[in-house]
């Protein structure tokens, strides 16, 4: 449930900033559920139902980046056992998860760099102080995006996702775990690997907008579950069934739950 306007110099409310209209009308749906809790940070935010609701939203997850690998909502996620489930036309470049695994390399991503944002913030509680809080931006000085696609490759031939149609798109389904596991060894051995080029746009960049970020349906196993339930009968089961099967992370059954 991304939002772009702390980094415009806006204000941020956990409860009241909609999600960047960017990222699709699910992303607000979910947000607006009563039973959603959302994560602290004014970018990039998750909101989460289910079990693991309370956890990924608890003070400790409320960390400076958004991928924090020690208590944030990621590190939840991941110690859980989080699968990510990308619906309608599964595209890497939409997974925000990706930029985790940015994270964890860092600083071995030279096309990135840290850029702290600081402005007023509204908790959850009603709150409202001045915070600061960083983003892993991409550096605008160089002409390309980096392209997440290898990724999904990299973890088909490894046998790691399961996918099936659903209607006239289709649902796709992996581990974060898979994720980490696959991507980041890659980028750790070669910086560049997901670049097109080094080539150079100009003279330096600010930084302000990512670029990957387009609408994207990744999401934690406890919001997955709650999502799932809403669907019809017919879609839920083709759900289940890209969900599902041996060595899948989330069982058919559970999800039927």
């Amino acid at each position: 449930t991304f939002s772009w306007t702390f980094y415009r110099g806006q204000p941020h409310s956990v409860l009241e900033t909609p999600c960047d209209p960017g990222m699709g009308n699910l992303s607000e749906i979910l947000r607006v559920d009563p039973r959603a809790r959302r994560t602290g940070h004014p970018g990039q935010n998750w909101s989460a139902i289910g079990k693991l609701a309370e956890a990924m939203t608890a003070p400790e997850t409320d960390t400076v980046s958004a991928w924090d690998n020690k208590t944030g909502p990621a590190r939840v996620a991941r110690d859980a056992g989080a699968v990510i489930l990308m619906l309608g036309y599964p595209n890497m470049n939409t997974c925000s998860f990706t930029h985790y695994v940015e994270e964890l390399a860092a600083p071995n991503c030279p096309y990135r760099f840290w850029k702290d944002f600081t402005g007023p913030y509204t908790t959850r509680d009603g709150v409202t102080e001045e915070r600061t809080y960083s983003f892993y931006a991409r550096d605008l000085k160089y002409k390309h995006h980096p392209i997440f696609e290898p990724a999904l490759h990299w973890m088909r031939e490894a046998g790691l996702v399961k996918e099936s149609p659903v209607g006239r798109g289709a649902a796709l389904a992996f581990t974060l775990e898979s994720l980490v596991n696959t991507m980041l060894p890659k980028i750790t051995a070669d910086p560049w690997i997901l670049m097109e080029s080094q080539e150079l746009e100009g003279e330096g960049g600010d930084g302000n907008s990512d670029g990957n970020n387009a609408p994207s349906v990744s999401v934690p196993l406890s919001a997955v579950l709650g999502l799932v339930g809403a669907l019809d009968s017919d879609a839920k089961s083709q759900v289940v069934k890209a969900c599902g099967g041996a060595g899948s992370a989330v069982g058919g059954e559970e999800l039927r739950k």
